[in-house]
C-alpha cells in the first residue's frame, strides 16, 4: 500500500483525476489509499475527490511505531485534544 501512496504523492492532481496507471482507474486508487489511511471516503462523490488528493498528499505517515493497536481500533486520547489515534497515524 505504501508504494501506492507514493506513487499519489509523486503524481500531479491533474493526472490523477483525468486517467488511470498501472495501478487501474486513478479516481479507484484515491479511493482505496483514502480508506485506507483514514477509514471513510465517498467514492460517489467526484466533487470530494480532489480534497481527499491534496489530504493525501500532505499525510505525513510515522516511520517508528513503538506500538500497534490490534486490528482497525482507534483511540481517543482526551490529554491530546480529544484526537483520535490509530495505527494509520
Amino acid at each position: 500500500m505504501n508504494d501506492k501512496l507514493s506513487f499519489i504523492k509523486k503524481t500531479t492532481t491533474e493526472e490523477l483525476l483525468k486517467g488511470s496507471s498501472s495501478y487501474g482507474s486513478n479516481l479507484d486508487l484515491i479511493i482505496e489509499v483514502y480508506t485506507w489511511l483514514f477509514d471513510t471516503a465517498c467514492g460517489s462523490c467526484p466533487s470530494k475527490f480532489v480534497g481527499y488528493i491534496n489530504r493525501i498528499k500532505t499525510y505525513q505517515m510515522e516511520t517508528k511505531c513503538d506500538y500497534k493497536l490490534k486490528g482497525n481500533f482507534q483511540v481517543t486520547v482526551s490529554a491530546l485534544g480529544g484526537r483520535t489515534m490509530s495505527n494509520h497515524n
